[in-house]
């Protein structure tokens, strides 16, 4: 099994990351794939915009291009977005009932990336070690987009007490 996240010792006291341009940021494992597939996905809709027969949010129908095009904005410094990412876009290509919760309106990648490093935090500081199993991390991001945003909202408020 691969340990993608098992550095994570950086988020118990967390750093300020400067703004870094595309050249400087750091490559996880699986990344450059799937950037190469970000690249392809929006070259084929600037061809496919010229057709007639497809529309401009026709990208945005499925769970894979929701989070595809979020990928390209949301990100988080501490949280490597590539193989959550990765994980999340064949958990909804295999399961349709999952794909569903990907596709409600007010969840986001941006979001998720979030929720799974306050996660990661709170395990971190319980345990102390500085690396936490891929997936554990990977159901952290299925929990978010499972989970009604009321009731994250609640158990947030109830961690601030």
């Amino acid at each position: 099994m691969s340990r993608v996240f098992e550095e994570f010792k950086d988020l118990i006291t967390p750093k300020e990351v400067n703004n870094q341009d595309e050249e400087n940021t750091v490559i996880f494992k699986g990344e450059k794939e799937i950037m190469e597939n970000i690249k392809k996905e929006e070259a084929a809709v600037e061809v496919a915009v010229n057709e007639p027969e497809v529309k401009e949010d026709s990208k945005n129908k499925t769970a894979e291009g929701k989070i595809i095009e979020q990928l390209k904005t949301d990100r988080n410094s501490h949280i490597p977005s590539e193989p959550i990412s990765k994980f999340l876009i064949n958990k909804a290509n295999e399961d349709s009932e999952f794909a569903k919760f990907i596709l409600i309106e007010t969840k986001s990648m941006k979001k998720c990336f979030d929720y799974v490093e306050k996660e990661v935090i709170k395990e971190l500081q319980k345990t102390k070690s500085g690396w936490i199993d891929d997936d554990v991390v990977y159901n952290w991001a299925v929990d978010y987009f499972k989970t009604d945003d009321a009731e994250l909202a609640r158990l947030e408020e109830e961690e601030q007490r």
